[in-house]
């Protein structure tokens, strides 16, 4: 980090969760993922230009991304919706809808029951929509 940056706060990495959505003003950092203990939903708007949003209900996707680095995403759970070959979901910090590739989550088995119990089906796979 620079002279400046440590003087006027400047974009970092999180040391404890890994986000490369963080700042450091004045020593301290602060994050943007909810859920780490360095979070201000402060650096949300500077970062997203939106609000933070509370994520009621969360569920966690541990997804791996084209390029293979592993991405974890707090996501509302009533949200959770399949179509085609995508999860799509509200997340956290801004409570955008995002759409995943379902071959690179991680965590699919435990998604797709939730979204079963959520549809109130019993052992069919969920509906794929187009």
């Amino acid at each position: 980090m620079g002279f400046f940056s440590s003087l006027f706060g400047g974009k970092t990495r999180c040391p404890l969760c890994g986000t490369e959505f963080a700042r450091t003003e004045s020593s301290r950092i602060r994050c943007a993922t909810p859920g780490c203990a360095n979070y201000d939903s402060k650096v949300v708007e500077k970062f997203y230009g939106a609000p933070a949003v509370e994520i009621k209900d969360p569920v966690e996707i541990h997804y791996v991304n084209f390029e293979g680095a592993k991405k974890r995403f707090l996501a509302n759970r009533a949200s959770l919706h399949i179509k085609g070959v995508h999860l799509s979901a509200e997340v956290a910090p801004t409570g955008k809808r995002i759409a995943l590739k379902l071959n690179n989550i991680a965590n699919q088995a435990a998604l797709l029951d939730i979204i079963n119990q959520q549809s109130g089906g019993g052992d069919e796979p969920p509906l794929l929509q187009r």
